[in-house]
């Protein structure tokens, strides 16, 4: 089924029934819900990202989510994290059908211009393909996060990788010196 990292869940849907999957729409997203709050509850939470968050609001930048997860997905991991309330912009793309997905840049577009920000300004982070292609098409400086992959995954595209919280905010602080 190809590479399905960064894939939205009504994507994901659309390629299985392409392979002859008949389940109802209603009841997939059901199933779904349930196996991915089993998942985020146990998942891990990307060390250090308060101390990312904190640092980056101190450099005076504003922040945001764009995702193409369901908002009960991120509703579910957001208050695992200490320094949620950091976050001046949250957007599930699973929730605005007006936006096309990633790899399209109109999340981003639209974080920007609720944000007020310019894509000249803008730093985004991204994992997949789909995600950093999407965030070179809104015009923003992208780094590839590495962290959380499996192994073998190619990122192809960004500006800059970064492994962990600490090369992120190294590259940060570089482009704010330019």
């Amino acid at each position: 089924m190809g590479d399905r990292t960064g894939m939205s869940i009504d994507k994901e849907y659309a390629l299985a029934t392409s392979y002859g999957f008949a389940m109802d729409k209603d009841e997939f997203y059901r199933q779904y819900d349930e196996q991915a709050m089993l998942i985020y509850a146990k998942s891990t939470i990307t060390k250090d990202i308060d101390l990312l968050l904190r640092t980056l609001k101190g450099m005076g930048f504003t922040l945001g989510i764009v995702s193409a997860s369901r908002k009960i997905w991120i509703d579910h991991v957001l208050p695992r994290i200490s320094s949620r309330d950091l976050f001046d912009y949250v957007l599930s793309l699973n929730e605005r059908k007006d936006l096309r997905p990633k790899p399209h840049p109109d999340g981003y577009l639209a974080a920007l211009k609720a944000l007020h920000a310019s894509p000249q300004s803008t730093i985004i982070l991204e994992d997949s393909n789909s995600g950093i292609t999407a965030a070179k098409a809104a015009g923003a400086f992208t780094i590839a996060f590495t962290q959380h992959l499996v192994s073998g995954y190619m990122q192809i595209e960004a500006d800059a990788k970064a492994a962990d919280v600490f090369e992120i905010l190294e590259i940060v602080k570089s482009l704010a010196k330019e």
